[in-house]
């Protein structure tokens, strides 16, 4: 599988990819600046209130989003400290 990838993108060309992922960001920023400004929800941040409270508050600090973009297994798991799993 990996041998046709590279055959590929040796095909294709590496310019031609990076071209290609260039026009796919900037039709998703501008999807996002569009959203933000007829709704007014951010796709990372949330709502202007989640925004204002995560400011304020600590426990409304982490968007579900970026909990889940962190890759754990469970959003609610916490995360161990290694000195804590040292000591013991």
């Amino acid at each position: 599988m990996a041998s046709k990838i590279e055959a590929l993108v040796l095909k294709i060309g590496l310019y031609r990819i990076f071209k290609v992922f260039k026009f796919v960001r900037a039709i998703y920023l501008a999807l996002v600046y569009i959203i933000n400004l007829v709704f007014g929800v951010n796709l990372i941040l949330g709502t202007k209130e989640e925004q204002e409270q995560a400011k304020t508050r600590f426990d409304k600090s982490g968007h579900v989003l970026r909990i889940i973009g962190r890759g754990t297994k469970q959003p609610a798991e916490p995360v161990s400290s290694p000195i804590k799993s040292m000591s013991s």
